[in-house]
């Protein structure tokens, strides 16, 4: 029994430490591409712990970063809607969080 607490401890430990980045995701009409960050090293930060989503022009440049201010310690995901670029976060504290692009920018749907 101790020897389980202590790989369940050390496993936890390990996926709470260094910074993570999602899977880069390829929108619906191919226009887009996403991924989101996570910084989990510098607690003084203003983002940390914080999902940070990065859109991308299909040539893979940077076009801008949201703070979603969703934190990492409750499970999230995020996924393009079917059919069109509406981006979908999907968090377990604050529910979903969608973001549509205007002019080249992500806009939440509030």
């Amino acid at each position: 029994m101790r020897l389980l607490v202590c790989i369940t401890f050390t496993l936890v430990a390990s996926c709470l430490s260094g910074n993570y980045k999602y899977e880069e995701l390829l929108s619906p009409t191919g226009k887009y591409t996403v991924y989101a960050t996570v910084d989990r090293t510098d607690k003084s930060a203003a983002d940390y712990a914080d999902v940070v989503i990065h859109l991308m022009d299909n040539q893979k440049q940077l076009i801008q970063s949201v703070n979603s201010h969703v934190v990492d310690f409750n499970k999230w995901t995020l996924e393009w809607k079917e059919n069109n670029d509406t981006l979908i976060l999907k968090n377990s504290d604050l529910g979903d969080k969608i973001y549509f692009i205007e002019e080249n920018n992500l806009k939440e749907l509030e």
